[in-house]
């Protein structure tokens, strides 16, 4: 696992081994940076159910201005900061909480927040529906839902949200943006 492009190209990126953590393979982190051109730069991230960071660690290579990496997981978090070595600490904050804790006590709004809860439970669904309640993305911000394919985002919002959808293979991801 690797970063992609910009600023941290070909950074090794390192994960827990397991079945704790899925982390997004290239192939998906490349098409998921390829519908988000445009909203990357400058942008604040939330890298919810952080993992390895890989996701959020991709958006500041690609000139996001600050990440908020996010996960319950102290395991997890140990390589979220292996995985930040060298890159600026004035760009980022790593955090150890729950999904809802964080999301019910947070006090920032969010340009791209990525959601890439585990599969088999209904925390990705939470957790969007969290962030919309407590309108934590910005106007014309995405929020990008990966998912099993086989567990299709079911959206209560579709007035001031838009959708677009990208399935590959057993992976979806939603990107819900404000409008």
């Amino acid at each position: 696992m690797r970063v992609i492009s910009g600023k941290y190209r070909f950074k090794r990126l390192y994960a827990p081994e397991g079945d704790s953590v899925r982390p997004t393979t290239d192939r998906i982190k490349e098409t998921i940076f390829n519908v988000l051109q445009g909203y990357v730069l400058d942008s604040v991230v939330l890298d919810l159910f952080a993992g390895s960071g890989a996701l959020g660690i991709e958006a500041l290579s690609r000139g996001a201005a600050f990440a908020d990496f996010v996960d319950v997981s102290a395991n997890s978090l140990k390589f979220v900061n292996l995985n930040l070595e060298n890159v600026d600490k004035t760009t980022y904050a790593v955090s150890k909480s729950d999904f809802l804790a964080f999301l019910n006590f947070c006090d920032k709004k969010y340009d791209i927040v990525f959601i890439d809860a585990p599969y088999k439970s209904d925390m990705g669904q939470k957790a969007v529906e969290c962030v919309i309640e407590n309108e934590l993305l910005n106007d014309g911000g995405v929020i990008v839902f990966e998912h099993n394919t086989k567990t299709p985002y079911v959206p209560t919002d579709t007035a001031n949200y838009k959708i677009k959808t990208k399935v590959m293979g057993n992976t979806t991801a939603d990107f819900i943006e404000k409008v």
